[in-house]
């Protein structure tokens, strides 16, 4: 039997979950996460072992993966509500404690970085695009995803989120801390790069890109323009919580969002209610829907990046 698509899976899973078929969306967990080598699936997996009251299923597996390079972070497995009841086991407080050794020798090693790309001809860059990764993704995927920029004359930077999640994988978090890190990402740059920073793009994927948006819609930086792909995160969870946000924006801020259907189906209603409020404050968008299978950039991001920004900054 072929294997399904990951995000198959995953809205099949979120489905019964939305439906409160625990049992169920337990079964399809277990039976695809290791052949699909997929997070999502491995997380729900130990959240719904714990609430239907197996959470041997979730210490068996957590132990198992002390032994591979697919380990949870300890931050990340204490931050779930659904694994609280596991504190009192000692076997998941060991875990625990081998998994935050884990993570400092991650961080030590500097196994995953920010990244800059220069454009490829030379020229000194006019422009600067900051573009944050996804969560559950990292610099390197982002490298890839943004990949037309730089060929278009941009310089691009990638800041790494400052949480771990899976080995290898990152977790924007709270906006704030979030914000931070990117500013401190951006003042690191050597002199050269960061004269770029007259003219910036805040641009991002999934909760990355609801960062960039929080981020033009503030004025970080005094720089007002966004672009995202598939962006959701919290306040598209909870779409009313853009509305202080918005309203204290200046209407100078320009935005793209592209969306396939797979994510505007992920994110529900949210946008019948955030793109009214960016039109009542006369705030100046794009919204692009675009054909793709799954959570992913469009296939013709070149040509749809370059419309963006001509947009976005008048080109």
């Amino acid at each position: 039997m072929t294997a399904p698509k990951p995000h198959e899976v995953h809205k099949l899973v979120s489905d019964l979950l939305a439906r409160e078929e625990l049992a169920q969306a337990l079964q399809v967990c277990a039976r695809w996460m290791t052949a699909l080598n997929d997070s999502f699936l491995q997380f729900n997996y130990l959240c719904l072992a714990v609430r239907l009251g197996q959470p041997e299923l979730a210490l068996d597996w957590l132990e198992d993966s002390l032994h591979t390079d697919h380990w949870f972070s300890a931050w990340f497995l204490r931050r779930s509500s659904h694994l609280q009841s596991l504190e009192a086991h000692p076997r998941f407080q060991k875990c625990l404690q081998i998994l935050a050794d884990r993570e400092q020798e991650y961080w030590r090693q500097g196994t995953m970085k920010p990244i800059t790309l220069a454009p490829p001809d030379g020229h000194k860059p006019h422009h600067l695009l900051v573009g944050l990764h996804g969560n559950g993704y990292n610099t390197r995927d982002a490298a890839r995803q943004w990949s037309c920029a730089p060929q278009q004359g941009w310089l691009t930077t990638l800041p790494l989120a400052p949480h771990l999640v899976l080995c290898g994988q990152h977790w924007w978090d709270d906006h704030d801390e979030s914000i931070q890190t990117v500013l401190d990402h951006i003042q690191s740059l050597p002199s050269h790069d960061s004269a770029a920073t007259d003219r910036v793009l805040w641009g991002g994927f999934s909760k990355g890109g609801e960062v960039a948006m929080v981020m033009a819609l503030r004025g970080v930086l005094n720089q007002r323009a966004f672009l995202t792909v598939g962006a959701g995160g919290y306040l598209h969870l909870e779409p009313e919580r853009w509305r202080p946000i918005i309203e204290a924006a200046s209407p100078e801020v320009r935005g793209v969002m592209m969306y396939s259907p797979y994510d505007l189906d992920r994110i529900g209603k949210s946008l019948d209610v955030i793109l009214p409020m960016l039109a009542d404050h006369g705030i100046a968008y794009q919204f692009v829907e675009y054909e793709a299978d799954g959570h992913v950039f469009p296939e013709d991001f070149d040509r749809r990046f370059r419309e963006a920004t001509a947009f976005l900054f008048g080109e």
